[in-house]
Formats: structure tokens, C-alpha cells, sequence
């Protein structure tokens, strides 16, 4: 009786000890997870930064593109009054 109650506590021993192993690497993946999350938000912020200031240059470009095109328009009408005098 006591050899099986010896094996039965080394038996247990041994499982409470690899479940605080499997604890202790399940932290650690929780962690590493935790940091990759820590980046890929980092990531997106910038990635976001660097969209808005896109669109605003897209903007400032199609705002120079309609001007252009008005002065086009003023100068070509300038000059084909000048022409028909």
C-alpha cells in the first residue's frame, strides 16, 4: 500500500510539475503575443500617420489641378477674344 501511495505522490509530483512548466510557457507565448500585438498597433498607427498625410498631399495636388485648369480656361477665353478683334 504505501509503494502504490509512494507512486501515486511521485505520479502527481511529476504532473504538477510539468503543468507549471506548461504555465510558465504558456506566459511566455501570452507575452510574446503581447509584444507582436504592442507592434502590429505601433505598425498601424504609423501606417495610418502616413495615410492621412497622403490624402492630404492628394488633396493639395487636385486643389493645384483645379486651379491650373481654371487659369487655363480664363487665359484660353483671354485669348481667342484677343484673336477675334
Amino acid at each position: 500500500m504505501r509503494a502504490q501511495t509512494a507512486e501515486v505522490k511521485f505520479t502527481s509530483d511529476r504532473k504538477l510539475v510539468e503543468a507549471h512548466a506548461l504555465e510558465a510557457s504558456l506566459e511566455e507565448k501570452s507575452l510574446e503575443v503581447e509584444q507582436k500585438l504592442h507592434s502590429a498597433d505601433t505598425k498601424l498607427a504609423e501606417a495610418s500617420r502616413k495615410s492621412s498625410e497622403i490624402e492630404r498631399k492628394l488633396e493639395e495636388v487636385e486643389a493645384r489641378e483645379r486651379k491650373i485648369q481654371r487659369d487655363y480656361v480664363s487665359l484660353d477665353n483671354e485669348y481667342q477674344m484677343f484673336i477675334q478683334n
